[in-house]
Parts: structure tokens; C-alpha cells; sequence
């Protein structure tokens, strides 16, 4: 967990500490790491159950290294750095750690063999293509190489639960084609997102349709769109009353697995699976799995064009950017900030019609006249986050 909070210039750090949710009136605190100690501290271990699987290098103070996971471990942990000769607010930076309890490696070329690592937690099972049951606890390394180990593997938790592994062979090459893989793509509200699904194709096999489907409610048809090479050079639309995607999702044909989303909206955020159907061909499809999150106030990393600095602030509808001399510029989707000399320098508010603010810190130095974001600390009455590389 590689916590990236933006340290205040100048100011010399004396502790990193942190806390994890633990429940309601109970102490949050996990952790703690002092410069002038080698050793990391840790809280609450009998509860945590974190002794042995935890590391950390002083040379990265605020990286935590976390082994042998546990969905015990599945939480909120956020960092506070104090500073030596500073009294105000600490500087924060959340994680939520999300820890899946089946999960089947993508597998990898090792030499003429395919290598993956099926991992269950305790009392878990891998299903080989002999039928045979292996019991699993923790993890089990798969390893592939030839015509009678390639098949049908299942990698399955002690619920039940299991992910599907199919190699084959083909021209001397392993591979999983029909293998459920996933990603998280995230993007800013208002702005663009490219959702590059990565199918594995069957061998020598035409594709007949990209279909994709977004989650929608309980019992709902969940077509989202659908795209046939052979009928069409357009990109069909389902349910759009709904999705409201017209004139904001676009398509090339030369990329048949992408879409391009515009002036993204929460509503995008959602699960969308790609379903490969082939000509000539009646078994399982191939399947592409994205996770869309749309953050609801982004403000990009500063980048320096022609000496001046210029960043992004997204907030979707009824936003506000507040600028260094305090005033307040409405915001309606995005707007683009260029600071290019010393009077616009200063602590720019990025917030949505919420109230969540993300702030910047940018400065222009006189002799190199680079931009420097940093983290700016504000009172409590509502909620800010730390920067955010988007």
C-alpha cells in the first residue's frame, strides 16, 4: 500500500501514522513510524493479526508491505503525517483496501510452459482437468506444458466460489481464451475515459459480435451496446433512455474491443463485461471485464507548458473553483486553470456541488519557474481530499 500524501514544503516530518476502521468508538490506530526509529509500531496486533505478514523500509516511510492477505485485512487505512515545529491539521492520504477471496493469476509464458497461481484463502480447491482435487491453502502454483495437462482448471474457495482458467494448446503456444479477466478503469467526472477491453481471441476463429453489458437492477436486461464487424460499421445502443450515452460514447471499428466515453457522469459508474461470439462456433464466449469508477471531483497533476502551469478542475455540474485572490468561478463540467506568473500563484479549491474539495498548492519559482503542487490544509467543516494523479 503505497500511501502518497504531499508533504509540506520545508517542514521536516516527525511521525507517519496509521490508522485502519475498526467499528464503532474503538481506537482506529494501526501503526506508526518515527524517523528517529528504525522500527515500525504496530497497534492492536491481537486483533489485526498483522505481526510476520507486515513490512516496512524506512527508505519509503510511508509504503506499508502487507503478505499472506486476509479479507480480515479489507479496509479503510489513512496515513497522518505530522511535522516537527507545526501545530496545524496533519496531512492525510486514504486507501481502501480491497481484498478478493478467489482469484486465478493471469498466466504467464515460462519457457514452452503457461504459469498461473490459483489463489483461495484456507480449505480452498483446485479442480484439474483429470478431475482430480487438489486441496489448496493459501495458494497453488499452476504450471502448464503440455497436451495432457492443458484443459479445464478451476481455482475454487472454501464457499464454493471459483474462477476459470482454460488453457489450450495451439502451434506449441499456452494460452487462456476463455479466461474471466478484469481491470479498474478510473476516470473524472466530466471528463473522458477509455474503457481498452482486452479479450484473449480464439485461434483461427472469426468474431461474429462484441456485445457489452452493463450491470443494471435486479431482473433488468443488461445490454449496454453491441458492435458486428460483418453487418455494420456502427456501434448499436441499448436502452439509452437509461443510459443516456448518445453523442457521448464513440467507437472505431480498427479498435472493435474499445469505447471511448465523453463528459463522463456517475451514473457511467458501473461494471461492464465484453461477450465475444464467433462465427462457426457454439461454445463458451470469450469474456472482458472493466470496473468504471468515476471520481466526482478530480484535480489533475500539474503539468508545465510553455513556463506555465497548467492543471484541470473537474466537478461535474454546479461546481466551484476558488482561486488564490478568493474568488469564486462557477465550474459546469470542467474548467482549465493556466497560472504563468507569480500574482495567480497560490491555493486553488477545485470542489463540486457537494462541498468535496480537492486543493492546489501551485508555485512558480523565479529561477526555475517549475510548478509545485502541494498539499494545503483546511478547516474541518467539510471534506477535502489529498492531491490525486488522474
Amino acid at each position: 500500500m503505497q500511501f502518497k500524501p504531499a508533504l509540506l514544503a520545508g517542514k521536516e516530518v516527525k511521525t507517519y501514522v496509521w490508522n485502519k476502521v475498526r467499528g464503532g468508538n474503538k481506537d482506529p490506530s494501526f501503526a506508526k513510524f518515527e524517523p528517529s526509529s528504525s522500527q515500525l509500531e504496530i497497534y492492536f496486533n491481537e486483533e489485526h493479526q498483522v505481526q510476520n505478514r507486515i513490512f516496512h523500509n524506512p527508505e519509503e516511510p510511508a509504503t506499508l508491505y502487507l503478505t499472506d492477505l486476509r479479507k480480515s485485512d479489507q479496509e479503510q487505512y489513512n496515513i497522518l503525517l505530522s511535522f516537527v515545529d507545526y501545530i496545524g491539521p496533519p496531512t492525510e492520504w486514504i486507501i481502501d483496501l480491497d481484498v478478493q477471496d478467489v482469484c486465478f493469476e493471469k498466466p504467464k509464458d515460462v519457457g514452452k510452459c503457461a504459469v498461473s497461481t490459483c489463489y483461495t484463502g484456507k480449505n480452498g480447491v483446485l479442480k484439474t482437468p483429470d478431475s482430480t482435487e487438489l486441496a489448496v491453502n493459501g495458494y497453488e502454483q499452476v504450471k502448464v506444458c503440455d497436451d495432457k495437462t492443458s484443459g479445464n482448471y478451476s481455482c475454487c474457495n472454501t464457499a464454493g466460489t471459483c474462477l476459470v482458467q482454460d488453457f489450450l494448446e495451439s502451434m506449441g503456444i499456452l494460452f487462456p481464451p476463455f479466461a474471466q479477466k478484469k481491470e479498474t478503469v478510473r476516470g473524472c467526472i466530466a471528463g473522458n475515459v477509455t474503457m481498452q477491453f482486452k479479450p484473449a481471441l480464439l485461434a483461427g476463429k472469426e468474431v461474429k459480435t462484441y456485445v457489452w453489458n452493463k450491470v443494471r437492477d435486479v431482473n433488468k436486461d443488461p445490454s449496454f451496446a453491441k458492435f458486428e464487424a460483418n453487418f455494420s460499421s456502427q456501434l448499436e445502443i441499448y436502452f439509452n433512455e437509461e443510459h443516456q450515452v448518445q453523442n457521448r460514447i464513440f467507437h472505431n471499428p480498427e479498435e472493435p474491443a474499445t469505447l471511448y466515453l465523453t463528459n463522463i457522469r456517475k451514473s457511467d459508474q458501473e461494471q461492464y463485461t465484453l461477450v465475444i461470439s464467433y462465427v462457426d462456433y457454439v461454445g463458451t464466449p470469450t469474456e472482458y471485464i472493466i470496473e468504471l469508477e468515476v471520481q466526482d471531483v478530480c484535480f489533475e497533476k500539474p503539468q508545465t507548458v510553455d513556463k506555465c502551469a497548467v492543471t484541470t478542475c473537474y466537478t461535474g455540474d454546479n461546481g466551484v473553483l476558488k482561486t488564490p485572490d478568493d474568488r469564486e468561478e462557477t465550474v459546469n463540467g470542467l474548467k482549465v486553470i493556466n497560472v504563468c506568473e507569480k500574482r495567480t500563484t497560490g491555493t486553488y479549491y477545485c470542489c463540486n456541488s457537494k462541498g468535496n474539495c480537492i486543493v492546489q498548492g501551485i508555485e512558480i519559482t523565479s529561477t526555475t519557474e517549475v510548478p509545485v503542487a502541494e498539499i494545503v490544509t483546511l478547516p474541518a467543516e467539510k471534506t477535502y481530499f489529498g492531491n490525486l494523479d488522474t
